[in-house]
């Protein structure tokens, strides 16, 4: 694995329960020269390891996976609301967005 796709991976695994952040934000945790649509890819494909992707959401609060794939987005939904996140109609609610 490369040492910037292992940034992403620590990125993301430092996002709290309960809390989001945007596909950009990620990118600019990192340092990396990966754009907002290169992380939506990698999360897409991180959906079957060992790693929070369902915290990672599109600047504009909505959970864009849902494109690639329904029950993707299904699922995500299920665990952000587990975690106690909150939706205003389709998109995730500003508050849960890390600082």
């Amino acid at each position: 694995m490369s040492d910037h796709l292992e940034q992403v991976y620590e990125a993301v695994r430092q996002i709290p329960a309960g809390r989001v952040a945007s596909y950009k934000q990620v990118g600019q945790m990192t340092h990396t020269y990966f754009t907002a649509r290169q992380i939506g890819r990698i999360m897409f494909h991180a959906a079957g390891i060992d790693l929070p992707w369902w915290r990672v959401v599109g600047s504009d609060r909505s959970l864009p996976i849902g494109k690639r794939d329904a029950r993707l987005y299904l699922e995500q939904r299920k665990l952000l609301e587990a975690e106690g996140v909150q939706f205003v109609g389709d998109k995730v609610d500003r508050a849960a967005f890390v600082d």
